[in-house]
């Protein structure tokens, strides 16, 4: 009985054994998901080798410290770490270097596209700069060619101003003239034709009846600035002068129209400014005539010294006395501008050399009959008296004893009413004597169409 109860003492301590060892096998294996299939040997699919992280290189002074072994505790550790985190796929992996280089060519071409933007800018500025500095650089010379070129470009609208202006003659040649502007086809010439006339102020002419010599003045407004200019030349027997003057965009014509040339009392004048598609053309009719003159004669009651010399000068000139007070001419000049303005300036010389010289526009308000009340300039031209007499010879106490010239009535051309004004008797006083003249017009060529 004790030998039976000690055999299965043993029997039961060898089973012992043989299962703890079975359980300790177990525990190195690897656990099995898959179920064995009959007939089938259990295979295990190999799982992705993780891809290898490559070590940055090192620089400066990490490359000198010594590389540390890591512990096998922490290589477990990042071995599990490695097995549990998910394989990326061939496919996503090739995705995602797809939108990596997408998102690289994008930020390449926006830097592109920044440089030639700002490559732009520069060379802007550059040429900004580079205009400037030649701006700064370039010759007086230049500078004044240019101003002169500038203003022979008429800009603007014409105002239509003739309108307001009367006329200065009897004859065809306005009204001619004024045919051939119209005809001209090309607005544009129009245009700067017609601002070219209205910018013109006035125009003086000296003859010299002994050389031939022609000078003509013109006043004029360039922007806002009123401008004195000068052409010249040489009447030839033809009566006929080719104007020059020092500004190149400035020339001019001088044709004398009278069928007796010797003193050329009526021309007309061409002035040119600019050239090519800038050129202007401004037409004149300029006369220099003798009038006569008609009067209303005043009473003498409380009249002045100053008054009844005025007054003897024309009581003796309508009866035709000779002696020192007394007109030995009177003298008309004018100006008229076709589409411009109209200027007469009226000049009384007597037998003894006293001279009594004015000067207003012949304005004439629209719808008017003829009447208008503008103040004449008193002033004394010596240029028109060459012909007449001699400069050292001009007394000017007449001149200086009128207070006011007015010129009241303009008529056809051919009349010009004016009042002449010199002191009263009594303070602050004055006395006037109206005068009416009539131009005298020379016969005139007919001109060739």
């Amino acid at each position: 009985m004790q030998k039976a109860l000690l055999k299965c003492f043993v029997t039961v301590l060898v089973f012992t054994n043989m299962v703890a060892c079975a359980k300790k096998d177990d525990d190195k294996s690897p656990v099995r998901t898959a179920t064995a299939t009959p007939d089938k040997q259990l295979t295990t699919p190999k799982a992705d080798a993780p891809k290898a992280t490559p070590i940055p290189e090192l620089k400066g002074a990490d490359a000198t410290k010594p590389q540390v072994a890591q512990p096998d505790a922490q290589k477990k550790d990042q071995a599990q770490a490695q097995t549990q985190a998910p394989a990326q796929t061939p496919a996503a992996a090739g995705a995602q270097d797809k939108k990596e280089e997408k998102k690289a060519e994008g930020d390449q071409k926006q830097t592109e596209q920044k440089q030639v933007e700002q490559k732009q800018t520069e060379q802007k500025q550059a040429g900004q700069q580079q205009e400037q500095k030649g701006a700064t650089k370039k010759p007086e010379a230049k500078k004044d060619s240019a101003n002169t070129n500038k203003d022979t470009q008429f800009k603007g609208k014409p105002t239509g101003l003739a309108e307001d202006y009367a006329a200065a003659g009897d004859d065809y040649l306005v009204e001619y003239i004024s045919q051939q502007m119209k005809s001209i086809k090309d607005k544009a010439v129009q245009k700067r034709n017609l601002l070219a006339a209205e910018s013109i102020e006035s125009i003086e002419t000296k003859i010299d009846s002994k050389t031939g010599d022609v000078i003509v003045t013109l006043n004029r407004t360039v922007g806002k600035t009123l401008k004195k200019e000068m052409l010249g030349g040489t009447i030839n027997r033809a009566g006929i002068t080719r104007l020059g003057s020092e500004n190149q965009n400035l020339r001019g014509k001088f044709v004398c129209m009278d069928e007796d040339q010797a003193f050329c009392q009526t021309a007309v004048l061409d002035i040119e400014f600019g050239k090519g598609a800038d050129k202007a053309i401004v037409k004149a009719v300029l006369r220099k005539t003798a009038a006569d003159f008609f009067w209303t004669r005043p009473t003498l009651e409380t009249a002045s010294a100053d008054f009844k010399n005025l007054f003897d000068l024309f009581d003796n000139s309508e009866r035709r006395t000779d002696v020192d007070n007394s007109l030995k001419t009177i003298l008309v000049e004018s100006t008229e501008i076709i589409n411009g303005r109209s200027h007469a300036r009226v000049t009384f010389v007597t037998e003894g050399g006293q001279v009594m010289s004015m000067s207003a526009p012949l304005l004439l308000p629209r719808g008017s009959t003829g009447l208008t009340n503008v103040r004449m300039e008193r002033n004394i031209r010596f240029e028109s008296l060459i012909d007449i007499m001699l400069i050292q010879d001009v007394k000017t106490g007449m001149q200086q004893a009128l207070q006011n010239a007015q010129l009241v009535k303009v008529e056809g051309g051919k009349f010009l009413t004016i009042q002449l004004e010199v002191r009263g008797q009594k303070r602050n006083e004055k006395q006037a004597i109206t005068v009416r003249l009539e131009r005298i017009h020379p016969e005139i060529k007919m001109i060739e169409k």
